[in-house]
């Protein structure tokens, strides 16, 4: 696996998607992984991945503990420098996020500048976590929200 770049779908489901690892902390039927993804590190290998997903996964994340932070610090410690981390997730709290028994952590647009240390809020000064920068950023309130990040 060390001289492999992995392609992570993280939180799939039975959403895998063939030639990735799927990794989810439910036993689905064909994960690569099962784990508790609040368990980190998770054992996976530093910077063994050049792409990762997170397809209505995020909303997942508890927000305790800076639940949110530490997911994201452990996928920027699995993503090699330039890899990108697409998130698609339900946008705050709307309709598909409140009818969903497992979400917990609504996101916006301004979760994620929290997350860019370049990006003009300056939120990420707040908490300081592994630094992204925002590459896409599209969201309909009503809808979903898609970001793609890059690690830095």
């Amino acid at each position: 696996m060390a001289d492999k770049a992995l392609m992570l779908n993280i939180g799939c489901g039975m959403r895998q998607i063939e030639d990735w690892f799927n990794l989810d902390d439910l036993p689905y039927p064909g994960l690569d992984l099962v784990h508790d993804l609040m368990d980190t590190p998770w054992p996976l290998t530093d910077e063994c991945a050049v792409r990762a997903m997170a397809h209505h996964a995020i909303g997942r994340v508890v927000r305790a503990r800076y639940g949110l932070l530490r997911f994201m610090n452990e996928v920027h410690r699995l993503l090699r420098p330039g890899g990108e981390f697409l998130i698609v997730a339900p946008y705050g709290m709307n309709q598909a996020f409140l009818q969903d028994p497992t979400f917990c952590t609504p996101v916006t647009e301004a979760t994620f500048y929290h997350f860019d240390p370049e990006h003009k809020s300056g939120l990420w000064q707040r908490y300081q976590p592994k630094p992204w920068r925002i590459a896409h950023l599209a969201w309909d309130v009503v809808s979903i929200l898609e970001v793609t990040l890059v690690r830095r």
